[in-house]
């Protein structure tokens, strides 16, 4: 999206918030917003951060509606209900935005009502922060960095495939005691968090355009020491019981162009780090000690 085609629609969001409390949208799976939702008739959806939360949003939509065409795919059922149960095709954001804040969530479904034709659907979201429940924490991260990708015909075993694979051969963490990083808590998870995510970017060939980066704010970092022991697992199934444990708070959120600038880590070794203004839109992973 253009960047002066995004200003205007932001003016939109910010009249709407300031004059109706709330701003509901959908967003494309890049994160720019691209319609707004106004006939609503419930939203569900918890200001509280650092949970993996859910959200839920009742729609009154009219025959035609524009909202029904995003959101209804080809992939439809009925559930137990009887209700049409739908999922479109393109990952799709829903965005609630009040003063102070934005939540957005990945739409994993919808569900359409009405005798002849859908007359209300109800939006189905789960937080940002479910993507780190998807995504690996690899051991040895620069391990997975240096990764390339061939084809394969079969299996290490020599089991054949019934088709050709692209395959990347990545060393797993094998040591009996398993592997540790330790310190300042909420640098710890901050840096676990950002090395996962440019291993496997950078493996993947997504290094120039990731979809989402931690926030390095300055300062020094007084959270108590916090060990964490890394096995391949996925980032939250990694972070998510020792980071409770230590009294952070961990939230992801969509960042917009015309935000406050975020800080992000420029170098690895040395690190360093350096505020940034992307020109497009950003999953925001913060860790801050909670209150």
């Amino acid at each position: 999206m253009d960047l002066k085609a995004f200003a205007e629609i932001r003016k939109r969001i910010d009249y709407t918030v300031s004059t109706r409390e709330q701003w509901v949208g959908i967003c494309n799976e890049d994160g720019w917003p691209i319609m707004d939702i106004t006939a609503i008739a419930n939203v569900s959806a918890s200001e509280t951060r650092g949970e993996t939360a859910s959200c839920e949003v009742a729609v009154e939509v009219p025959e035609g509606s524009r909202l029904i065409d995003e959101l209804v795919g080809s992939d439809t059922g009925i559930n137990k209900t009887g209700e049409l149960e739908i999922a479109g095709a393109a990952a799709r954001l829903l965005v609630v935005q009040r003063a102070g804040m934005r939540m957005a969530y990945t739409i994993t479904h919808t569900v359409a009502t009405g005798k002849t034709a859908p007359t209300q659907l109800t939006i189905h979201g789960v937080d940002l922060i479910e993507s780190l429940a998807a995504w690996p924490c690899p051991t040895i991260p620069l391990q997975w960095q240096n990764a390339s990708f061939t084809q394969w015909t079969t299996d290490a075993s020599g089991q054949e495939y019934t088709t050709t694979r692209e395959l990347a051969r990545v060393e797993m963490g094998t040591a009996a005691d398993g592997y540790t990083v330790d310190g300042p808590a909420a640098a710890t998870v901050r840096t676990l968090i950002q090395d996962s995510l440019d291993a496997v970017n950078t493996a993947m060939g997504w290094a120039d355009s990731p979809h989402m980066v931690v926030d390095f704010p300055m300062g020094e970092d007084t959270s108590p020491r916090l060990v964490i022991r890394t096995n391949d697992d996925t980032i939250w199934e990694t972070i998510a019981a020792p980071a409770h444990s230590a009294g952070l708070t961990i939230s992801v959120d969509l960042w917009w162009p015309g935000d406050t600038p975020l800080r992000r880590r420029a170098s690895r070794d040395p690190a360093t780090y350096a505020e940034w203004s992307p020109t497009v839109p950003i999953q925001l992973v913060t860790v801050e000690v909670s209150q």
